[in-house]
């Protein structure tokens, strides 16, 4: 069998089928196997707030938009996912039945410059493929959606947990919506979301594109219904073009790190401008601190400093040419002698999140 230009022939050894696929980035999924967790370091994150995108491992993010059903969610070792050691993982510690517009889940958004060759929102769109591990204590029928960055695409579409606490490969494709607006900048270009419940009023039936944001399908498992201590945990997830689902593609950690840190970074290295001594001065008398970005990120990212931190006067400036942050330490009075700092022992985090 011949491999079209810059593709792989790939086997897979249980069943002997024989498949294509691009040799490099197949997965336009950013860390799948959950190996990174700059954030949390495999903690749970037991805070979730409502209406809003809370990070866990990196890239990966969890949704509730009301505080009826709570969850915690982290990246887990030794998860035992076939050719993978971590997973992200959903445990239920506040089980309530969503109301009619409640939705929880899990997602992650995929930047637009990585799917534009999708061709969404065309009459050319292609198939894109989704595959992954799943594990859940509660069995049954779940709901798997993709929207577009506006949330006014769906398609909605489902897959079976057979077994309790098993690892079960998933493999579903999708023909690409040839209607609505779909990014292909640097916002989200496509959202892979993975129910954890949705009431009626934002739920749909299965298999097709429709118009409006849906999150679970109509009759699926509403996980955070169940019982205080279940849980739902994913690995080798992989998004990719065409039909096929082909081996997951396990990239260098370097690569995975540079990667993810186009949307987030965290250095815990004490950052610290040293003091200036000074008897008297005007009040913009400063002592900075120079920070430079690690890599491109995707926006001018926010800037969060860690730990004990003096910094009077907040960020000084962002230059956007070079990537620094200028931080700075600021004379708060006239007369008599002071000596003024900027520092933050624990380090800071940059977020340009989608």
């Amino acid at each position: 069998m011949s491999a079209p230009a810059n593709s792989a022939v790939y086997v897979d050894p249980s069943t002997g089928a024989i498949s294509t696929g691009a040799v490099q980035f197949r997965n336009r999924i950013i860390n799948g196997d959950m190996r990174i967790d700059q954030r949390l370091a495999g903690t749970a994150n037991a805070a979730l707030l409502t209406g809003q995108d809370v990070y866990t491992a990196d890239r990966w993010a969890v949704w509730r938009n009301a505080s009826g059903a709570n969850y915690t969610v982290q990246r887990i070792a030794n998860a035992g996912a076939p050719g993978n050691d971590f997973a992200l993982q959903a445990t239920v510690t506040s089980s309530a039945t969503p109301g009619t517009n409640d939705i929880y889940f899990m997602h992650q958004k995929i930047e637009g410059y990585n799917v534009n060759d999708f061709g969404l929102g065309t009459a050319n769109a292609a198939f894109f493929t989704i595959s992954f591990h799943v594990r859940s204590s509660v069995t049954g029928t779940f709901g798997l959606i993709a929207t577009n960055g506006a949330k006014n695409r769906s398609f909605a579409t489902t897959y079976t947990v057979n077994a309790a606490n098993v690892w079960e490969y998933k493999v579903i494709t999708v023909k690409g919506d040839v209607a609505g607006v779909w990014a292909k900048d640097n916002t989200t270009g496509l959202d892979i979301i993975w129910s954890l419940g949705a009431g009626s009023g934002a739920s749909t039936a299965a298999g097709a594109w429709v118009a409006g944001g849906f999150y679970n399908v109509a009759g699926a498992v509403q996980f955070v219904g169940g019982a205080v201590g279940a849980t739902f945990a994913i690995s080798n997830v992989q998004v990719e073009r065409g039909s096929v689902a082909t081996p997951f593609e396990v990239r260098p950690f370097a690569m995975e790190l540079g990667m993810c840190k186009r949307y987030y970074h965290k250095d815990t290295d004490t950052l610290h401008g040293g003091g200036v001594s000074i008897s008297t001065g005007p009040l913009d008398s400063y002592a900075g601190i120079n920070y430079k970005y690690p890599a491109e990120m995707r926006i001018n990212p926010s800037l969060n400093l860690l730990g004990t931190t003096y910094r009077s006067g907040g960020v000084y400036d962002v230059d956007q040419i070079t990537k620094h942050y200028f931080i700075w330490g600021r004379r708060q009075y006239g007369g008599g002698s002071a000596t003024i700092y900027a520092y933050a022992t624990g380090g800071c985090e940059l977020s340009a999140e989608l």
